[in-house]
């Protein structure tokens, strides 16, 4: 059965504002489970084993650097689709790109140039070792740049409609977005998916991001994911 994600704190009330019991963050341990259970996953098989996978695959790390462009994909649910991360980057002294966005079906898990900046890809893309803002890219040829870099705790979020031939990216939602043509499909012929800079991370959000958990939510999510 579909599931609704835990909505933000109402302030006034010290409650989860979608929650249908009326619960409070420390006691909303049925409602937070269900919108875990409906989170979108890595998949391993997909993706560079040499990554880190944690909290039941939702959550992915490149620790220091290993491998070369490591890539993780998580698979279409759906024609019309989303998908959302949340960055964790370090403050400073991290090298490499880090990229997120859409690829056609069968890219490479490593050795690529990462979301947008390789054939059949489309997404943002950012140079962790320059002081450049991050760009907007499609199949290998930069149609923007965003107004900064990315930075620890950004929103990074994907929809998708494979059947009407557009893929759009957001940056925290309404700081910044761009939507491309792609290639009319099967949600078989698509992935999500990101590549990694050095010792960054990035843990999945539910749908799109738009209402993702608050700061307390999160510890308990994260509390119930590890178990």
């Amino acid at each position: 059965a579909s599931r609704t994600a835990v909505g933000p704190l109402q302030a006034s009330t010290g409650k989860i504002a979608s929650c249908t019991h009326k619960h409070t963050v420390t006691r909303c341990l049925t409602c937070l489970a269900y919108s875990l259970s409906s989170l979108a996953v890595w998949d391993t098989d997909l993706s560079n084993s040499s990554l880190t996978y944690t909290s039941n695959n939702t959550c992915v790390k490149r620790v220091g650097n290993v491998s070369c462009y490591p890539a993780a994909f998580s698979k279409l649910t759906s024609e019309h689709a989303k998908f959302a991360v949340r960055l964790s980057a370090p403050s400073s002294g991290s090298s490499n790109w880090v990229s997120f966005g859409l690829a056609k079906r069968g890219m490479k898990k490593d050795s690529s140039d990462g979301m947008g900046r390789t054939e059949d890809t489309w997404g943002i893309a950012d140079d962790r070792s320059s002081t450049s803002s991050a760009v907007v890219s499609a199949c290998k040829t930069n149609v923007g740049t965003l107004p900064r870099k990315l930075r620890d705790g950004d929103v990074l979020s994907g929809e998708v409609n494979v059947a009407a031939g557009w893929f759009e990216v957001r940056l925290n939602q309404s700081e910044f977005s761009h939507r491309f043509t792609i290639p009319v499909g099967s949600k078989e012929d698509y992935w999500f998916g990101m590549t990694f800079a050095n010792a960054h991370r990035v843990t999945i959000l539910p749908g799109d991001g738009s209402s993702v958990a608050s700061h307390e939510e999160n510890l308990l999510a994260a509390a119930l994911q590890q178990g």
